[in-house]
C-alpha cells in the first residue's frame, strides 16, 4: 500500500501488483483478496481497482463519494444528467444512480450499491465541462449551462418533464445567459431550443430579451 501511495497510483491493475510482488500472478490475487477484505482495494472492472488512500482512515471511501470511483470507469467523460443537477442542488433527487457521459458504448456497473449509467454521445457534443471538486476528488462535471442543455435533450435522465422545469427553474438565476446561447446553437438541435423555450416559460424563468430571440 505504501508502494502505491509512493508511486501516486489511484488505480492499480492485477498486473502491475503481480510486477510489485516478484511476477506472481497467484501471489498477487491472494494479496488482492486480503486487501479487498481489508478495505484498502475497491474493484472497479476487471483487473482494475482503486486505491483507498490511508489518509482516508479506517472506513475508506464513503458511499457518498463513488463519484470518485466512477471517474475510473471511461475515457473520456464527464459527469451529467441528473448527477450534475443534483451537485449544483437544482434538484433534490436521489443519487442512488450516477450518469457518466462518454463517447462509448459502456454497459450498466453497480458498485456499493451504487448504478453507474453511462450515455453515449457523439463527439461533437462532448463540451461544457470542467474540473469539479467533489468530497476533495476532483472530477470531470458539467457545468451549469450545460447541464440543463443536456437535460432537455434527454429528460428521462433528469428525472422526467416535471422535474426537469424544476432544474430549469432553479437554474436560470444562475445562467451566464450568453454560454447558454453558444452552447445551444453548438448543440445543434432545433427541438432542444424550443422545448427548453416551453419549460422556461412555463417555470416564469426571467430570460433576456437577446437570450429569447
Amino acid at each position: 500500500v505504501l508502494a502505491l501511495e509512493w508511486q501516486e497510483k489511484p488505480v492499480i491493475s492485477r498486473a502491475e501488483i503481480a510486477d510489485l510482488l516478484g511476477g506472481s500472478t497467484d501471489r498477487a490475487d491472494r494479496v488482492i483478496r486480503s486487501l479487498r477484505r481489508k478495505n484498502w482495494l475497491q474493484r472497479i472492472s476487471g483487473g482494475r481497482y482503486l486505491l483507498i488512500p490511508a489518509e482516508r482512515g479506517p472506513s475508506g471511501i464513503p458511499d457518498s463519494n463513488m463519484l470518485a470511483i466512477g471517474q475510473h470507469l471511461v475515457e473520456p467523460y464527464y459527469y451529467g444528467y441528473g448527477t450534475a443537477a443534483a451537485h449544483y442542488h437544482f434538484t433534490a433527487q436521489s443519487r442512488s444512480v450516477v450518469w457518466i457521459v462518454t463517447t462509448k458504448q459502456v454497459p450498466e456497473r453497480s458498485i456499493r450499491n451504487t448504478t453507474f449509467r453511462f450515455v453515449c454521445i457523439t463527439p461533437r457534443k462532448l463540451f461544457g465541462f470542467q474540473p469539479t471538486v467533489v468530497y476533495e476528488q476532483k472530477v470531470q462535471m458539467s457545468d451549469r449551462e450545460k447541464t440543463v442543455i443536456d437535460c432537455v435533450d434527454q429528460p428521462d435522465f433528469a428525472g422526467g418533464i416535471g422535474e426537469l422545469t424544476r432544474i430549469i427553474a432553479s437554474a436560470a438565476p444562475k445562467f451566464d445567459w450568453a454560454k447558454f446561447c453558444d452552447y445551444a446553437v453548438k448543440f445543434g438541435s432545433v427541438a432542444v431550443v424550443q422545448r427548453f423555450g416551453a419549460l422556461a416559460d412555463r417555470a416564469k424563468v426571467e430570460m433576456p430579451e437577446n437570450a429569447r430571440r
